[in-house]
Protein backbone atom coordinates (compact mmCIF):
# COMPACT_ATOMS: atom_id res chain seq x y z
CA UNK A 1 0.00 0.00 0.00
CA UNK A 2 1.46 3.34 -1.06
CA UNK A 3 2.00 5.96 1.55
CA UNK A 4 -0.32 8.90 0.84
CA UNK A 5 1.47 12.00 -0.27
CA UNK A 6 1.75 14.62 2.44
CA UNK A 7 -0.56 17.58 1.66
CA UNK A 8 1.27 20.67 0.56
CA UNK A 9 1.41 23.53 2.99
CA UNK A 10 0.08 26.96 2.12
CA UNK A 11 3.66 28.16 1.85
CA UNK A 12 4.58 25.33 -0.57
CA UNK A 13 1.55 26.07 -2.75
CA UNK A 14 2.37 29.76 -3.07
CA UNK A 15 6.02 28.97 -3.72
CA UNK A 16 5.00 26.57 -6.51
CA UNK A 17 2.81 29.24 -8.10
CA UNK A 18 5.64 31.74 -7.81
CA UNK A 19 8.07 29.33 -9.47
CA UNK A 20 5.66 28.57 -12.32
CA UNK A 21 5.27 32.24 -13.13
CA UNK A 22 8.90 33.17 -12.61
CA UNK A 23 8.16 35.44 -9.67
CA UNK A 24 11.01 36.63 -7.49
CA UNK A 25 11.24 34.89 -4.12
CA UNK A 26 13.26 36.42 -1.31
CA UNK A 27 13.68 36.02 2.41
CA UNK A 28 12.49 38.88 4.56
CA UNK A 29 14.49 39.97 7.60
CA UNK A 30 13.44 41.78 10.71
CA UNK A 31 10.08 40.10 11.34
CA UNK A 32 9.35 38.31 14.65
CA UNK A 33 8.47 35.03 12.93
CA UNK A 34 10.28 31.99 11.57
CA UNK A 35 10.77 30.91 7.95
CA UNK A 36 9.35 34.12 6.58
CA UNK A 37 9.26 34.34 2.78
CA UNK A 38 8.01 37.18 0.62
CA UNK A 39 6.94 36.67 -3.00
CA UNK A 40 6.64 39.53 -5.46
CA UNK A 41 3.51 38.67 -7.46
CA UNK A 42 4.36 41.14 -10.19
CA UNK A 43 0.99 42.89 -10.15
CA UNK A 44 1.59 45.45 -7.43
CA UNK A 45 1.09 42.88 -4.66
CA UNK A 46 3.32 40.77 -2.46
CA UNK A 47 2.51 37.47 -0.78
CA UNK A 48 3.92 37.12 2.72
CA UNK A 49 4.33 33.54 3.93
CA UNK A 50 5.43 32.75 7.43
CA UNK A 51 5.16 30.46 10.45
CA UNK A 52 4.35 31.53 13.96
CA UNK A 53 6.03 30.17 17.08
CA UNK A 54 3.74 27.12 17.08
CA UNK A 55 4.56 26.20 13.48
CA UNK A 56 1.19 27.34 12.11
CA UNK A 57 1.55 28.55 8.52
CA UNK A 58 0.00 31.72 7.23
CA UNK A 59 -0.20 33.54 3.91
CA UNK A 60 -1.08 37.21 3.69
CA UNK A 61 -1.19 39.56 0.73
CA UNK A 62 -0.07 43.16 0.79
CA UNK A 63 -0.26 45.91 -1.81
CA UNK A 64 3.10 47.39 -2.70
CA UNK A 65 3.09 51.16 -2.16
CA UNK A 66 2.20 53.10 -5.29
CA UNK A 67 3.60 56.57 -5.90
CA UNK A 68 0.14 58.02 -5.29
CA UNK A 69 -0.11 56.30 -1.92
CA UNK A 70 3.45 57.32 -1.05
CA UNK A 71 2.68 60.98 -1.77
CA UNK A 72 -0.52 60.73 0.30
CA UNK A 73 1.34 59.29 3.31
CA UNK A 74 4.11 61.86 2.83
CA UNK A 75 1.63 64.74 2.84
CA UNK A 76 0.03 63.43 6.04
CA UNK A 77 3.45 63.29 7.73
CA UNK A 78 4.21 66.86 6.63
CA UNK A 79 0.80 68.18 7.71
CA UNK A 80 1.18 66.58 11.14
CA UNK A 81 4.54 68.35 11.44
CA UNK A 82 3.22 71.72 10.26
CA UNK A 83 5.51 71.54 7.22
CA UNK A 84 2.96 71.78 4.40
CA UNK A 85 5.15 74.15 2.38
CA UNK A 86 7.36 71.17 1.52
CA UNK A 87 4.54 69.20 -0.13
CA UNK A 88 5.56 70.32 -3.60
CA UNK A 89 9.29 69.65 -3.52
CA UNK A 90 10.76 67.54 -6.31
CA UNK A 91 10.34 64.11 -4.77
CA UNK A 92 12.52 62.27 -7.25
CA UNK A 93 15.51 64.59 -7.21
CA UNK A 94 18.27 61.99 -7.00
CA UNK A 95 21.14 64.13 -8.20
CA UNK A 96 24.57 63.55 -6.74
CA UNK A 97 25.16 65.72 -3.68
CA UNK A 98 28.81 66.76 -3.64
CA UNK A 99 28.70 68.14 -0.11
CA UNK A 100 27.51 64.72 1.12
CA UNK A 101 30.32 62.64 -0.28
CA UNK A 102 28.81 62.20 -3.72
CA UNK A 103 25.78 60.32 -2.39
CA UNK A 104 22.27 60.72 -3.77
CA UNK A 105 18.95 60.78 -1.91
CA UNK A 106 18.33 57.05 -2.28
CA UNK A 107 21.73 56.25 -0.81
CA UNK A 108 21.23 58.67 2.07
CA UNK A 109 17.77 57.27 2.79
CA UNK A 110 19.14 53.73 2.78
CA UNK A 111 21.74 54.72 5.36
CA UNK A 112 19.03 55.98 7.73
CA UNK A 113 17.81 52.39 8.10
CA UNK A 114 20.82 51.75 10.35
CA UNK A 115 22.48 55.12 10.98
CA UNK A 116 21.18 58.65 11.37
CA UNK A 117 22.30 62.14 10.39
CA UNK A 118 22.94 65.28 12.40
CA UNK A 119 22.78 68.13 9.86
CA UNK A 120 23.95 71.48 11.17
CA UNK A 121 24.97 74.83 9.76
CA UNK A 122 23.76 78.24 8.71
CA UNK A 123 20.09 78.96 8.05
CA UNK A 124 18.82 78.50 4.51
CA UNK A 125 21.48 76.01 3.42
CA UNK A 126 19.12 73.15 2.60
CA UNK A 127 19.15 71.02 5.76
CA UNK A 128 15.38 70.72 6.14
CA UNK A 129 14.83 70.24 2.40
CA UNK A 130 17.26 67.33 2.43
CA UNK A 131 15.58 65.85 5.51
CA UNK A 132 12.16 66.05 3.84
CA UNK A 133 13.43 64.37 0.67
CA UNK A 134 14.91 61.55 2.73
CA UNK A 135 11.56 61.23 4.52
CA UNK A 136 9.78 60.84 1.19
CA UNK A 137 12.18 58.13 0.06
CA UNK A 138 11.81 56.19 3.32
CA UNK A 139 8.02 56.36 3.04
CA UNK A 140 8.29 55.12 -0.57
CA UNK A 141 10.28 52.19 0.83
CA UNK A 142 7.36 51.31 3.17
CA UNK A 143 8.93 52.78 6.31
CA UNK A 144 7.12 54.69 9.03
CA UNK A 145 8.41 58.25 9.41
CA UNK A 146 7.48 60.89 11.99
CA UNK A 147 8.59 64.52 11.64
CA UNK A 148 8.49 67.27 14.28
CA UNK A 149 9.88 70.74 14.66
CA UNK A 150 11.57 70.91 18.04
CA UNK A 151 9.55 73.84 19.35
CA UNK A 152 6.27 72.26 18.18
CA UNK A 153 7.18 69.01 19.94
CA UNK A 154 8.01 70.90 23.13
CA UNK A 155 4.67 72.72 22.97
CA UNK A 156 2.79 69.42 22.65
CA UNK A 157 4.86 67.91 25.44
CA UNK A 158 4.08 70.83 27.75
CA UNK A 159 0.38 70.62 26.89
CA UNK A 160 0.26 67.06 28.25
CA UNK A 161 0.91 68.52 31.69
CA UNK A 162 -2.54 70.15 31.66
CA UNK A 163 -5.18 68.19 33.55
CA UNK A 164 -7.74 68.63 30.76
CA UNK A 165 -5.42 67.19 28.07
CA UNK A 166 -6.43 63.72 26.87
CA UNK A 167 -2.97 62.71 25.63
CA UNK A 168 -0.28 61.94 28.20
CA UNK A 169 3.42 62.59 27.69
CA UNK A 170 4.00 58.85 27.52
CA UNK A 171 1.39 58.50 24.78
CA UNK A 172 2.97 61.37 22.83
CA UNK A 173 6.43 59.82 23.05
CA UNK A 174 5.50 56.21 22.32
CA UNK A 175 5.26 56.47 18.49
CA UNK A 176 8.30 58.78 18.38
CA UNK A 177 10.38 56.13 20.12
CA UNK A 178 9.06 53.28 17.94
CA UNK A 179 8.86 54.73 14.41
CA UNK A 180 11.37 53.53 11.79
CA UNK A 181 12.78 57.04 11.32
CA UNK A 182 12.26 60.08 13.51
CA UNK A 183 13.12 63.48 12.02
CA UNK A 184 13.58 66.40 14.41
CA UNK A 185 13.81 69.71 12.60
CA UNK A 186 15.20 73.02 13.82
CA UNK A 187 16.69 71.87 17.11
CA UNK A 188 17.48 75.09 18.94
CA UNK A 189 17.44 76.73 22.33
CA UNK A 190 16.13 80.23 21.55
CA UNK A 191 19.54 81.70 22.45
CA UNK A 192 19.41 80.57 26.07
CA UNK A 193 22.69 79.47 27.61
CA UNK A 194 21.09 76.32 29.01
CA UNK A 195 18.01 74.29 28.19
CA UNK A 196 15.38 73.95 30.91
CA UNK A 197 15.17 70.72 32.90
CA UNK A 198 11.96 69.85 31.07
CA UNK A 199 13.56 70.36 27.63
CA UNK A 200 16.52 68.19 28.58
CA UNK A 201 14.21 65.52 29.98
CA UNK A 202 12.10 65.34 26.81
CA UNK A 203 15.09 65.35 24.46
CA UNK A 204 17.10 62.88 26.54
CA UNK A 205 14.16 60.48 26.76
CA UNK A 206 13.86 60.37 22.97
CA UNK A 207 17.58 60.09 22.30
CA UNK A 208 18.25 57.46 24.96
CA UNK A 209 15.33 55.31 23.82
CA UNK A 210 16.15 55.46 20.11
CA UNK A 211 19.91 55.11 20.65
CA UNK A 212 19.38 52.11 22.92
CA UNK A 213 17.00 50.50 20.41
CA UNK A 214 19.30 51.32 17.46
CA UNK A 215 16.54 53.32 15.82
CA UNK A 216 18.07 56.14 13.76
CA UNK A 217 17.17 59.80 13.93
CA UNK A 218 17.69 62.67 11.51
CA UNK A 219 18.18 66.03 13.19
CA UNK A 220 18.63 69.47 11.65
CA UNK A 221 19.97 72.40 13.64
CA UNK A 222 21.71 75.77 13.41
CA UNK A 223 23.67 74.73 16.50
CA UNK A 224 27.08 73.07 16.31
CA UNK A 225 27.82 69.84 18.20
CA UNK A 226 29.68 71.94 20.79
CA UNK A 227 26.65 74.20 21.21
CA UNK A 228 24.41 71.16 21.67
CA UNK A 229 26.65 69.84 24.44
CA UNK A 230 26.73 73.20 26.24
CA UNK A 231 22.95 73.56 26.08
CA UNK A 232 21.73 69.99 26.61
CA UNK A 233 24.60 68.32 28.46
CA UNK A 234 27.39 65.84 27.87
CA UNK A 235 25.38 62.72 28.71
CA UNK A 236 22.84 63.46 25.98
CA UNK A 237 25.41 64.39 23.34
CA UNK A 238 27.43 61.25 24.09
CA UNK A 239 24.48 59.17 22.86
CA UNK A 240 23.19 61.53 20.20
CA UNK A 241 26.49 61.99 18.36
CA UNK A 242 27.82 58.47 18.88
CA UNK A 243 29.79 57.93 15.64
CA UNK A 244 28.36 54.44 15.20
CA UNK A 245 24.83 55.82 15.57
CA UNK A 246 24.95 59.23 13.89
CA UNK A 247 26.85 60.86 11.02
CA UNK A 248 27.47 64.57 11.58
CA UNK A 249 27.48 66.82 8.51
CA UNK A 250 28.08 70.58 8.45
CA UNK A 251 26.24 72.67 5.85
CA UNK A 252 28.19 75.71 4.74
CA UNK A 253 27.36 78.61 2.50
CA UNK A 254 24.99 81.57 2.41
CA UNK A 255 21.26 81.65 3.03
CA UNK A 256 19.68 80.41 -0.23
CA UNK A 257 16.33 81.96 0.69
CA UNK A 258 17.67 85.52 0.35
Amino acid sequence: METPEKPKSAVDIVLDVAAQHGYEVRKTKGLPVNNCTKVDLGDGREAMMWQDENGMEFVTFESKPSQQNTIYQFHIALSNAGMDKFKHIEYEDYGILKELGGRNIKQLAKQTVTKGFFLWGNVGTGKTTLAVRIAYQRIADSSNVILYRWQDLLSKARSTMNTDTKESLQELMFPIKRTDLFILDELANKRRAKATDFEVEVFFDIVASRHGGNKPMLITSNMSPKDIEEVYGEALVSRLLDKEYMETIQFKGKDKRL
